[in-house]
């Protein structure tokens, strides 16, 4: 693991730190919306004080804190891997580049000391109940704070939410007592908890700590809901969508990149306009965060 030494410099001094998912820059994001919303998110992050560690693998070394050259490559790549927990031995054993996804970005994160970490919209309980996201059970393993809007869209969402439930993932809603579906502002679902400040979630985390509890705190950050898109609209949408994904016979870890893919295509890019508000709203989130933590 190689840690950029603004990084690391930040986690010495105890200041803020925010990990970002490559992922979403190799595979979630068309060229140029996923190098300017990485560029986008990292400038936010720093401009509030702290410090951005957008994680990847590239040729089979783990990076914590990328340089501009390292996100164009990823932003440009075309054989670029989806670097999973379980796909990072394989990767590093042959020198591979991939985007990690949010649980190996979370389980790297933490090797590397760091707390916060920011995504778009986590993975879930697929429709159908077949296909469950290694995002759910790494929150269920690794004590951090997880920013995101929810689940993805296209995902069972009351599913999911009993799932995280099941795993003991503390689950709370920023300004909002309802579960976020990603470009939906607010579900049918109700959260157990709401909380209205950075500070109210840096003292959940040092309490959760202090008790030695291993999941994961997860804060769940709505898209502002000025940018939000109409369900009726995502519902034809994702019809489409999924047609063209079941005909290509997509399976597994491709199934999810595909799924947003198409759902651009069909939206005419709205999805993808809506994906780059919400990640930067989450950056922002996460930043005051990392910094309120630092204050304890």
């Amino acid at each position: 693991m190689q840690i950029d030494p603004q990084v690391q410099e930040a986690l010495e001094m105890g200041s803020g730190v925010v990990a970002l998912e490559s992922s979403v820059i190799a595979q979630g994001l068309p060229y140029p919306h996923n190098l300017n919303s990485a560029l986008n998110c990292h400038e936010i992050i720093r401009d509030l004080g702290a410090v951005p560690a957008t994680i990847a693998i590239i040729d089979g070394v783990i990076k914590v804190g990328l340089e501009r050259k390292e996100l164009e490559m990823l932003a440009r790549g075309d054989n670029l891997k989806k670097a999973g927990l379980r796909d990072l031995p394989f990767l590093m054993a042959n020198g591979l580049s991939g985007g990690t996804t949010v649980a190996s970005t979370i389980y790297l994160a933490r090797q590397a000391g760091i707390d916060v970490i920011s995504t778009g919209g986590i993975g879930g309980v697929h429709k159908g109940g077949v296909d469950i996201s290694a995002d759910l059970y790494m929150l269920g393993e690794i004590d951090c704070i997880l920013v995101a809007a929810g689940a993805k869209y296209f995902l069972d969402q009351g599913a999911t939410l009993e799932l995280l439930e099941s795993l003991g993932v503390l689950t709370v809603g920023y300004g909002t007592d309802k579960w976020p579906a990603f470009y939906v502002n607010a579900t049918r679902f109700p959260l157990p908890w709401q909380v209205d400040n950075p500070a109210e979630i840096a003292s959940l985390y040092r309490y959760k700590k202090d008790l030695k509890i291993k999941q994961a705190l997860l804060v769940c950050n709505p898209i502002p809901v000025q940018y939000a898109l109409k369900e009726e609209d995502l519902q034809n949408w994702e019809i489409i969508a999924r047609g063209g994904v079941k005909e290509a016979e997509v399976k597994g870890a491709e199934v999810t990149p595909r799924t947003l893919a198409a759902l651009a295509e069909v939206s005419s890019g709205a999805t993808v306009q809506a994906n780059l508000i919400l990640l930067e709203n989450n950056a922002r989130l996460a930043a005051r965060i990392a910094l309120a933590i630092g204050n304890f």
